[in-house]
């Protein structure tokens, strides 16, 4: 179980109040780069299975955007 707060956890939260009172001052890459962050580690982008062969635990791996800073 996650117990760390991420940024993406943060956009997620956020997202509908700030896009209604500062997303018109965003330009379309800026806008891009808020949508990847929130959609990065979720289902929406796919993921994996990782099993433990020694004691057989389980857990859904999500997959990243792969955005990273220049």
């Amino acid at each position: 179980m996650r117990t760390t707060l991420e940024v993406a956890d943060v956009f997620r939260d956020g997202e509908a109040r700030f896009l209604s009172e500062y997303g018109h001052m965003l330009s379309r890459e800026q806008r891009q780069v808020l949508r990847a962050v929130i959609r990065c580690r979720t289902a929406e982008l796919g993921g994996h299975l990782q099993y433990c062969e020694d004691c057989g635990h389980q857990r859904i791996q999500y997959n990243s955007c792969r955005n990273r800073p220049a």
